[in-house]
């Protein structure tokens, strides 16, 4: 299995993104902080897993929806 660059995650997660309406992205994003939270060694998320880069990614991806959609 080949890993995505964040580059080309972000491609993938503003695709999706623009499918979703504001209350959506606010509930993705409910979602993905209270798995980061689960994810959150206390060290700041250092090292920063492939699974937590690609959250942020897709949190990345549904803020930007959001601004958007003002």
């Amino acid at each position: 299995m080949t890993t995505l660059s964040y580059t080309d995650m972000s491609k993938l997660y503003a695709t999706k993104a623009k499918q979703y309406n504001a209350a959506q992205c606010r509930a993705a994003i409910t979602d993905i902080d209270a798995t980061l939270a689960v994810q959150d060694n206390g060290n700041t998320m250092v090292p920063m897993t492939p699974y937590v880069t690609q959250l942020f990614c897709e949190r990345d991806a549904m803020l930007d929806r959001l601004l958007a959609l003002r």
